[in-house]
């Protein structure tokens, strides 16, 4: 490598370690957030489905409920004939059972739209991590390969 190369392989390197692997934390982190949402509301949707086998609606139903960092406290729930939905920007609304699963398939669909959005930006980003890193590879003069026919660029 000459001399001249120096300051632009250090802004390559650079550039990959603070710009793109951080861009590639967010959009993992977004995606996770994502994913766990998703989570929670395939466990409501199975809570509902719990609910309409007993159809009784006037029961007394005992629970638990997360009060935060997995501290749980009982509740009593008097009536599920109308139950709260989060929708969003701190606004719950109060629905039927069939209104929510309504709701909660049309937020689902939503958000699996989002993740897969957010899965191909984050191979988007990927696929700008390994063009720097054969951009460094070849100004340092350094094999693409690996002795163990693995290519350096998998991530």
């Amino acid at each position: 490598m000459e001399e001249n190369e120096q300051p632009k392989v250090e802004r390559y390197e650079q550039f990959l370690n603070e710009t793109l692997r951080e861009d590639l934390k967010k959009v993992e982190r977004k995606r996770e957030d994502v994913c766990l949402q998703l989570l929670e509301i395939s466990q409501l949707r199975d809570t509902f489905k719990l609910w309409s086998i007993d159809d009784s609606s006037k029961t007394v139903r005992k629970a638990q409920t997360d009060l935060g960092c997995n501290f749980y406290a009982k509740c009593v729930i008097p009536s599920t004939d109308r139950i709260l939905i989060f929708v969003g920007l701190g606004f719950y609304l109060e629905m039927t059972i069939k209104e929510a699963t309504e709701f909660l398939h049309k937020k689902e669909a939503i958000l699996n739209e989002e993740a897969n959005s957010l899965s191909k930006e984050a191979h988007k980003v990927k696929a700008h991590i390994a063009v720097v890193m054969k951009a460094l590879f070849d100004l340092q003069n350094l094999p693409e390969k690996i002795e163990s026919n693995e290519s350096v660029f998998d991530i």
